[in-house]
C-alpha cells in the first residue's frame, strides 16, 4: 500500500512539474513578480497620489535622482548635477545611452533626453493634467 502512495505521489509530482514547463515567458527580458495588497489604480507619476499608486510609480519609474533608505539623495538617471552659486539653478548631466520602449515588445528603442524631463515637469503644471504636485513644484521656473 505504501508503494502505491509513493508511486502515485511521484507521478503527480512529475505531472505537476511538466505542467509548469509551459508557464513563464519566452522573452529574454528580465521580469519580476510583485505582490500588492491593493491594485494600483493610476500609474501616471504626475497624477498618482493614493498610496498604492505612489508606491507602484516609485518602483516602476526612474527619475534624475533617488532617495536612499537613509534619506541621502543620489543620482539615478543623472550622472551628477551642479548647483549655481545663488542656489537657484540645478544642472543635471544625464547618463549616456538611456532608452525606453514605448510599447512592451516593441523593436524600437527611444533615447531618453533632457527634453523628456522638461516635458514631465511642464506637464505637472498643465491644467488638464490636474496634478496634485503642481503646488509642491510651484517654486520651479
Amino acid at each position: 500500500m505504501k508503494q502505491f502512495f509513493r508511486i502515485t505521489a511521484a507521478l503527480l509530482a512529475a505531472a505537476f512539474l511538466l505542467a509548469l514547463t509551459g508557464c513563464g515567458s519566452s522573452s529574454s527580458a528580465p521580469s519580476f513578480t510583485w505582490f500588492v495588497d491593493t491594485i494600483p489604480a493610476n500609474l501616471d507619476p504626475q497624477v498618482a497620489s493614493a498610496a498604492p499608486d505612489v508606491i507602484a510609480c516609485e518602483n516602476l519609474y526612474s527619475g534624475l535622482v533617488r532617495k536612499k533608505a537613509d534619506g541621502e539623495i543620489v543620482p539615478d538617471l543623472s550622472e551628477s548635477w551642479t548647483i549655481s552659486s545663488d542656489g537657484k539653478t540645478y544642472t543635471f548631466q544625464i547618463k549616456d545611452g538611456l532608452t525606453y520602449k514605448a510599447v512592451k515588445g516593441a523593436s524600437t528603442d527611444h533615447t531618453i533626453t533632457a527634453e523628456d524631463f522638461v516635458f514631465a515637469f511642464r506637464r505637472i503644471f498643465q491644467p488638464q493634467t490636474n496634478s496634485p504636485y503642481a503646488v509642491e513644484f510651484a517654486a520651479l521656473e
